[in-house]
C-alpha cells in the first residue's frame, strides 16, 4: 500500500493484495478513516524535518508503540506478520510505501532484509518521482484517477444524490450507477460513502 501524509488527513495510493482485493480496500478505508491516528509510524513521519529522505522502516521498530487494538485491526485479524516501511519525502510530498507479509509466508528474514535495503531505496525514489512529476495526479484531486463517467457518479455522491437521482442526472440506469460507484470505489481502495467523503473533503 501508498500512502500519502497531510497535517490532517491520509489517502491512500495503490493498494495491492494477492489476497481478496477487499480485504486490501477495507484495510486501506480503516487506515484512512481512523486507524492513522494510532499508527506509531506518525511520530517518525512528525519529526522529519529534513527536505529530501528516504527512510526504511521495520515492523520491530514500531511494535513497542503499537497500542493493542492497532496490532488487531492491521496485523492480527488480517494475518500480516511483518511489513516494511518506506518513508520517502521530497519537498511537501511525503509517502510511506508499506510491504507486507503474510502468515503463510512469514516475516521477512534478515537476509532478505539486507538484499532488499538498496532496491527499497531505489523503490521509493521511483515512487517519488511518479507522484511528484503527475501534474494532475490525485495528489490535488483522488476522482481525477477515475473514468468521466465514474468521477460524476462520485460527484452527485459527494453532493447527496441517490442512486436513483444520480441515474437521471447521468441518462443512465440505476444498475449502471452502482456498476459506475463499485468501479470507482475498488479505483479509490475504499468501500463505503464516509470513506469517499474522507479522502475528499
Amino acid at each position: 500500500m501508498i500512502f500519502s501524509y497531510y497535517p490532517n488527513k491520509v489517502r491512500c495510493f495503490l493498494s495491492y493484495n494477492t489476497r481478496p482485493q477487499v480485504e486490501a480496500r477495507i484495510l486501506a478505508e480503516n487506515y484512512i478513516l481512523h486507524g492513522h491516528m494510532g499508527d506509531p509510524l506518525r511520530h517518525r513521519i512528525r519529526r522529519i524535518n529534513k527536505q529530501d529522505c528516504v527512510e526504511i522502516i521495520t515492523l520491530d521498530e514500531l511494535k513497542l508503540a503499537m497500542n493493542d487494538a492497532y496490532k488487531r485491526i492491521f496485523y492480527s485479524v488480517p494475518g500480516i506478520v511483518d511489513k516494511i516501511a518506506l518513508l520517502a519525502k521530497q519537498g511537501e510530498l511525503l509517502l510511506v510505501v508499506n510491504l507486507y507479509r503474510y502468515l503463510e509466508k512469514g516475516p521477512y528474514t534478515v537476509d532478505e532484509r539486507d538484499e532488499l535495503h538498496e532496491l527499497l531505496k531505489i523503490a521509493a525514489r521511483l515512487v517519488l518521482l511518479h507522484y511528484a512529476s503527475s501534474k494532475d495526479h490525485t495528489l490535488e484531486d483522488p476522482l481525477l484517477s477515475l473514468s468521466d463517467r465514474e468521477r460524476q457518479t462520485c460527484y452527485w455522491i459527494l453532493k447527496g444524490l441517490t442512486t436513483e437521482a444520480i441515474a437521471h442526472e447521468l441518462d443512465v440506469s440505476p444498475n449502471t450507477v452502482t456498476t459506475y460507484r463499485k468501479r470507482a470505489y475498488e479505483k479509490l481502495s475504499i468501500n463505503s460513502k464516509s470513506a469517499l467523503f474522507a479522502i475528499c473533503r
